[in-house]
């Protein structure tokens, strides 16, 4: 099974790069050949659905609880550049700001 790392957007939990708070989730067996760094994600948090960037894939995680998964993939035809998640994670710990924030306003 594969996991990514991701950042929520348009959310009024901020989750910073600089502390490293961004969120995992598995991916499920249907949609590994098809999620990639840059994609954009629907996932769980609390009792909503919220709307992420994937920044990293993992083999593997170690957690002392149950990784929930990834509900769905949004839109493969929408999707950001490896470099330009690159930008936004050196510009998001350069300048202390939210991750999420910036992808917001740029």
């Amino acid at each position: 099974m594969l996991f990514c790392k991701v950042i929520l957007l348009n959310n009024s939990q901020s989750f910073s790069n600089q502390t490293d708070n961004s969120l995992t989730y598995s991916i499920p067996d249907e949609l590994s050949e098809n999620i990639a760094v840059g994609f954009f994600v629907f996932v769980p948090l609390l009792d909503k659905v919220l709307t992420a960037l994937v920044i990293e894939i993992l083999e593997d995680v170690q957690a002392e609880f149950k990784i929930k998964e990834i509900i769905d993939l949004i839109d493969p035809k929408i999707h950001l550049n490896k470099d330009l998640i690159e930008v936004i994670k050196y510009t998001g710990d350069y300048y202390a700001i939210y991750s999420n924030k910036y992808c917001k306003y740029s």
